[in-house]
């Protein structure tokens, strides 16, 4: 099969969702299809647009700053020379629009995709304030963000639905819409033989003393929601006869505040250090050298999570550091159940035991669902 992969950017190591679009399309031309990438509004591009070659895969890179009109006759250029014969969304709504509203999208994409191609899409995310205790302005961004987003699908009439966790299946169910549970893999491979020498020059560890500290990875966002107080107090105090390092990889988002305000809160009591941003080797043997995951969205939402699913499928235990969210609908469960996930205030850090093994759908074998579910509709 010919696939293009259609997504918002496309800058490998600083967006999750280009990440996941990059191995997935690298996957299926391993398996024997011929895929390409366009990334219709990159804020990373300099000028109009970039056609580069990516593992083998041709990738249209255009740039935020062009406009609609601009946008079509490029992807349409590009879109006639490779004739796929199934269009794949990676749909992240913050990704076209700051917030969140994908008016004009549909209508954008179906202007260059042809009739005949059939369209499938992955809801990386949908929409807003479906939690009972969403706030106001929270409820009204996601009233419209969701107008938008059922105009995009009624626009693109899309054959597959995809979604990654039980919210987002059961708040499309609730639309009438009928979707599909696709596991998201891990961004990061896992590095078979790790080097953890330059992780221990950064801590300022000793080889000889790693066993007298406890190591607790954020990966990723940090949820700005998040309750410093109550859940670190609950951890460091869970930890007995040891020193606690707080250790954070990639983009801390939004949370970069709540990460300077648990330093100075626990400054006595834990020692916090931030790598920021690692090629994918480096963050796995990050992975590898911690001793628990922290994941900061609320486990009905860990579905979404690519950076939360490394560190699942790494063997790392991981700890839920928020309460789950009430929802105004009925959820249905579609989700995998990983044996190494635990909540906050029910765990024992003195208890977890780092696991062995991947616990993950992976990235084979999700390619290989998604590929399976294509072909059943040529």
């Amino acid at each position: 099969m010919k696939i293009l992969f259609v997504t918002a950017v496309f800058e490998l190591g600083k967006d999750g969702v280009a990440d996941y679009t990059h191995l997935l399309a690298k996957e299926c031309q391993r398996l024997g299809h011929t895929c390409s990438v366009i990334a219709i509004n990159d804020k990373f591009v300099e000028g109009e647009s970039v056609q580069t070659c990516v593992d083998g895969n041709l990738v249209l890179r255009i740039a935020s700053s062009l406009d609609n009109q601009g946008k079509r006759g490029v992807a349409r250029a590009f879109y006639k020379k490779i004739n796929p014969e199934w269009v794949s969304v990676q749909m992240v709504s913050y990704g076209f629009n700051v917030r969140g509203f994908v008016f004009g999208l549909g209508a954008l994409l179906r202007d260059f995709i042809s009739k005949d191609a059939k369209i499938q899409v992955m809801f990386h995310e949908l929409w807003i304030g479906m939690a009972i205790e969403a706030g106001l302005r929270e409820r009204v961004y996601g009233v419209v963000q969701k107008y938008s987003m059922l105009g995009f699908i009624k626009k693109l009439k899309p054959i597959i639905l995809h979604v990654g966790n039980d919210v987002y299946y059961s708040a499309l169910a609730q639309e009438g819409l009928n979707s599909s549970y696709l596991p998201v893999f891990s961004n990061i491979p896992v590095e078979k033989q790790p080097d953890f020498g330059w992780v221990l020059k950064e801590l300022n560890i000793p080889a000889s003393k790693r066993d007298e500290y406890v190591v607790l990875l954020f990966f990723g966002t940090i949820h700005p929601l998040w309750d410093v107080g109550l859940v670190l107090n609950k951890i460091i105090g869970s930890v007995v006869g040891k020193n606690v390092l707080f250790l954070s990889v990639g983009s801390q988002g939004y949370g970069a505040s709540i990460w300077e305000e648990a330093k100075v809160k626990f400054q006595n009591k834990a020692k916090f250090v931030k790598l920021g941003f690692l090629d994918t080797k480096r963050i796995s043997e990050v992975i590898s050298f911690s001793d628990i995951g922290l994941c900061t969205n609320p486990r009905s939402l860990l579905g979404k999570s690519g950076t939360t699913m490394s560190m699942i499928e790494h063997g790392l235990p991981v700890i839920i550091t928020r309460e789950d969210y009430q929802y105004k609908f009925e959820l249905t469960n579609v989700e995998i159940e990983f044996p190494n996930i635990f909540d906050w205030h029910s765990f024992d850090a003195r208890l977890i035991v780092s696991n062995e093994g991947c616990f993950g759908g992976g990235l084979g074998q999700v390619a290989k669902k998604i590929l399976e579910e294509l072909e059943q509709c040529k």
